[in-house]
């Protein structure tokens, strides 16, 4: 399951030092920044399930950010809590009136906090697996069809979309507008960087919303040139592919080196090699695009100075299968969770249940709370092959029709 990711932005981060203990002990992935520029930069890189920003920001303050947020298609469905040392009922009303999902007063219980980043983030969920209705959008699985061949049926058909696709833990975005592809956000890639390591992904799934997108175009490259160039990155890579070994494979640096010479970027990928380092890992982690590094790699496996790991020397569940087990690593992680939790309160008994009491209370005073919006936005439909096929052919008789339709109207 996707560790949740937090995002807290405020002037002082030592106040809110033990809300990132308890986080990070709850399982959040947690990152603060202490101003408001930074924040709106990560909103995107960081990709933050929730975001917690204080009013009195440098730079860009609280107010300011959640308009910038909102006024984003990739960001604005994020749930933002506004952080303040203000009480005044103004205050509360002018941010309310905003439109923020909660707002929080300074100082704060870190336990009461949890309960409503939980209750939340809950809601959200409950709506992201209730199904959409297909006539907003078409998701699939990328065997069946794949990004170029989702981002040829956009194009041809003049849509706007925003596309998620999702391979294991890693999730990108693409979006579209009119036909054309605009923008793309992965990690830490630039966009077009971001596009075609999505392209890669043989196994994994996408979820198509079509929708207006007011996303700024960040790429102005001809989409007809971007998927014509990703047909030949595609096909070179499954060249490559088929030289080596599956992709997720663990690899080690081969025997008999002092022997070869290499070039610089030969050294570069071979520099990323750890104890668990698998082949993929060497192509992302260079300074490469993906295709030159996975090239790179073909060579110093061809020569032998790149070899996949035995299986006696893989690890499963934490013990190499030779017999030796990460025992004292195992003890010296527990020892680490206990002493965070106790750090941060772990309950008793009797606190335990005051807090099954709080969660009762807060639930019913929240169960009004409506993400239409992002209710809309969802779509867990999955569809088949034959499915796709005919989705894809009705967009483009829809598209042949309004020209057709227009023609008419000229002559």
């Amino acid at each position: 399951m996707e560790r949740k990711r937090i995002l807290i932005a405020t002037k002082i981060p030592q106040q809110i030092q033990d809300l990132r203990a308890a986080l990070l002990a709850n399982g959040y992935e947690v990152k603060v920044v202490d101003n408001g520029f930074v924040a709106l930069q990560l909103s995107r890189d960081f990709r933050p399930h929730l975001i917690l920003a204080e009013v009195e920001l440098p730079k860009i303050d609280g107010h300011h950010l959640y308009r910038e947020i909102k006024a984003q298609s990739a960001t604005q469905h994020i749930p933002f809590f506004l952080l303040s040392k203000h009480r005044s009922v103004e205050e509360r009303v002018h941010s309310m009136n905003l439109g923020v999902d909660d707002y929080i007063n300074i100082p704060f219980d870190v336990n009461e906090l949890l309960l409503r980043f939980e209750i939340v983030l809950k809601e959200i969920a409950r709506f992201e697996s209730t199904a959409a209705s297909v006539s907003k959008g078409f998701a699939g699985k990328l065997s069946d069809m794949n990004v170029l061949e989702v981002l040829q049926t956009l194009h041809i058909a003049k849509k706007s979309a925003i596309i998620k696709i999702q391979n294991d833990d890693r999730e990108g975005l693409i979006f579209f507008k009119d036909g054309e592809f605009i923008d793309a956000s992965l990690e830490q890639l630039d966009a077009p960087s971001a596009l075609f390591r999505m392209i890669t992904w043989a196994e994994g799934t996408f979820r198509v919303e079509l929708r207006a997108v007011d996303q700024p175009r960040i790429v102005q490259n001809a989409t007809e040139e971007i998927i014509q160039k990703g047909l030949l990155f595609k096909d070179r890579w499954e060249q490559l592919s088929r030289m080596l070994p599956p992709l997720p494979a663990p690899v080690k640096i081969g025997a008999n080196l002092e022997k070869q010479k290499f070039t610089e970027e030969e050294k570069e990928i071979l520099s990323h090699i750890t104890a668990d380092a698998r082949l993929i890992d060497l192509v992302e982690r260079s300074r490469f695009n993906d295709l030159k590094a996975l090239q790179i790699a073909a060579g110093l496996f061809t020569r032998g100075a790149l070899v996949e790991k035995p299986a006696a020397e893989v690890q499963e569940n934490g013990k190499p299968v030779n017999g030796r087990s990460n025992h004292h690593h195992a003890n010296l992680a527990n020892l680490i969770v206990n002493f965070l939790e106790q750090k941060v309160g772990s309950p008793n008994n009797g606190h335990a249940e005051r807090r099954r009491s709080e969660r009762r209370r807060m639930e019913r005073r929240m169960r009004g709370r409506r993400w239409s919006d992002l209710s809309a936005q969802q779509n867990r439909v999955y569809l088949n092959q034959s499915e796709l096929l005919m989705i894809r052919e009705k967009l483009l008789e829809k598209r042949s029709q309004e020209e057709d339709d227009n023609f008419g109207m000229l002559y």
